[in-house]
């Protein structure tokens, strides 16, 4: 058995984690155990998704600003009007992403908080040793 080291989600404050052999994590289990999938909805690739085609859009964008900024005659203030058009479409992605996990998160974000309060209440009684100096 090798050293076990942890991945952390962005949730920090739950400390949903797994380790690279696929284990999971006792807050991964109570929200399992509660009826959200962590991996579902914590999952960080939905965001890689996004950022993704946010990044496509803003390159494409730079170049139709070039182009539109040069046109002078019809053809290229059309070909620049339909570029446009293309663009904002490809942004019709980034918007149904953003939604998917803006809702993912808003249906954990109750229970996570819950359980960061239970945490919280269990370890108010303990007392934490201090380092010796």
């Amino acid at each position: 058995m090798g050293s076990r080291k942890l991945v952390r989600s962005y949730s920090e404050p739950v400390q949903t984690c797994l380790d690279y052999e696929g284990n999971v994590c006792a807050s991964e289990r109570i929200l399992n155990s509660r009826g959200i999938n962590a991996r579902q909805f914590l999952s960080t690739s939905h965001v890689s998704w996004w950022w993704f085609f946010w990044i496509i859009g803003n390159i494409l964008g730079n170049f139709y600003f070039r182009y539109a900024m040069r046109a002078e005659t019809i053809e290229e203030l059309i070909t620049s009007t339909q570029t446009s058009m293309v663009i904002n479409i490809w942004g019709i992605p980034l918007a149904l992403l953003a939604i998917k996990v803006i809702k993912d998160y808003s249906k954990a974000e109750p229970l996570l908080m819950k359980i960061r309060q239970e945490q919280l209440a269990a370890n108010e009684g303990t007392t934490t040793p201090q380092p010796q100096q």
